[in-house]
């Protein structure tokens, strides 16, 4: 993994901040008010979500679920993993 410059880390707090939790980056994928290096970062965290989540909240809400189930789904995750350890 490559070093993250301090303008990339300042970038990152900014957008972790404004949607409030790892899973709501799910939501600057779309969001064209942020700078390119965030919509990526944010692009990432969707395409890891779709790929660990997608077939279980397809399931649950058919192939076309709502991004909040996806990024309810993400921090739901992240909750279980910090408590089991």
């Amino acid at each position: 993994m490559s070093e993250l410059t301090e303008q990339q880390a300042a970038e990152l707090e900014a957008v972790e901040e404004r949607f409030g939790s790892y899973g709501g980056l799910v939501h600057g994928a779309y969001d064209t008010d942020l700078t390119p290096f965030q919509i990526k970062h944010c692009e990432n965290v969707l395409q890891i979500g779709h790929s660990k989540f997608g077939r279980e909240l397809a399931a649950q809400f058919g192939e076309k679920y709502p991004l909040k189930a996806l990024a309810k789904r993400i921090d739901f995750d992240i909750q279980q993993v910090s408590e089991n350890q």
